[in-house]
C-alpha cells in the first residue's frame, strides 16, 4: 500500500466525523453502534478514519460480520468522501476493492486542525512499542488464565505508569504535529484515552476506542470542533451538535 508521505490538506470549510481505534476483528469492537452513526451521517459530510481501523489481521482471517463491516466502509466511499489515516495495525489488511478510500499517513484541515493516528507520528519510542507487545502478550496469557474479557488497553490503565507513558508520547507528538503545521488543533488516537485539553497552547484531542462501552468521536464543522459521545450523537443528531 502506497501512502504519501506528507500530510494531505483539506478545505477549511470540511465538514467531517472523526473517529479511530475501532479495531474491526476484536470481540469488543462496538459494530452495531458504528454501523448507527454511518446511518444518520448527513450527504456530504466527510468520514475520516483514525487508524487502526482493523485489528492486525489478514483479510480470509476476519469472520463474515467483520468483513461486512469493512465492505461498509467500501460502500460508504461511492457516497461520500472517506480517508483512512494509517495506523499501526491498519499494515496487514490487504483488501481487493476499496472502492473510493483513501489511504493516507494523516491529513489537516486548512489552518484549524491536525489529524493523525498517534503511533506513526515521527520519533515514536521504539523501547515503548516493544514494551506495548508484551503487555499484549502478557494479557492475552491472563485472560486465558481466566481473567476479565477485555480488551488490552482495559488492562494498560490499571498499569498507570505505563498507560501514563502511552498518553504522553502521543500527546507530544501530536502537539509537534500541529505546531509543524501551523495549526491551533490536534486529533490524535492510538493510547485509547478520550480527551479534550490545551498543551501548550494547543488544543490536544483524542477520540478514543471503540472497544469500551463508552464510545466517542469528534464532529467537525466549519465552526466548531467537538468530542461526543456516539449514543448521545445518534440520539440528537449529527446537525444539533454543530450549532
Amino acid at each position: 500500500m502506497q501512502l504519501p508521505g506528507a500530510p494531505i490538506e483539506l478545505a477549511a470549510n470540511t465538514r467531517a466525523i472523526v473517529l479511530g481505534d475501532l479495531h474491526i476483528g476484536s470481540e469488543f469492537c462496538e459494530r452495531n453502534l458504528f454501523l448507527g452513526l454511518l446511518r444518520i451521517m448527513p450527504p456530504g459530510m466527510m468520514l475520516i478514519l483514525n487508524g487502526d481501523i482493523v485489528d492486525p489481521v489478514r483479510w480470509e482471517e476476519l469472520n463474515y460480520g467483520n468483513q461486512e463491516l469493512v465492505r461498509a466502509i467500501r460502500d460508504e466511499s461511492l457516497r461520500r468522501p472517506v480517508i483512512w489515516n494509517e495506523g499501526n495495525h491498519d499494515g496487514v489488511l490487504r483488501y481487493d476493492d476499496p472502492g473510493r478510500i483513501q489511504f493516507v499517513r494523516h491529513c489537516f484541515i486548512t489552518g484549524r486542525v491536525a489529524i493523525m493516528h498517534g503511533y506513526s507520528t515521527p520519533g515514536t519510542w521504539t523501547p515503548v512499542r516493544r514494551l506495548g507487545r508484551l503487555f499484549r502478550m502478557l494479557v492475552r496469557i491472563w485472560i486465558e488464565l481466566g481473567g476479565t474479557r477485555a480488551h488490552h488497553a482495559y488492562y494498560a490503565r490499571k498499569v498507570r505508569f505505563i498507560f501514563r507513558i502511552l498518553c504522553a508520547q502521543v500527546t507530544v507528538r501530536g502537539i509537534d504535529m500541529a505546531r509543524s503545521l501551523h495549526v491551533p488543533a490536534v486529533i490524535c488516537g492510538h493510547s485509547h484515552a478520550p480527551a479534550d485539553m490545551i498543551v501548550g497552547g494547543i488544543r490536544y484531542l483524542n477520540h478514543g476506542p471503540w472497544t469500551e462501552p463508552e464510545v466517542y468521536c469528534l464532529v467537525v464543522t466549519p465552526s466548531d470542533l467537538r468530542l461526543v459521545k456516539v449514543r448521545d450523537l445518534i440520539r440528537s443528531g449529527i446537525e444539533d451538535t454543530g450549532k
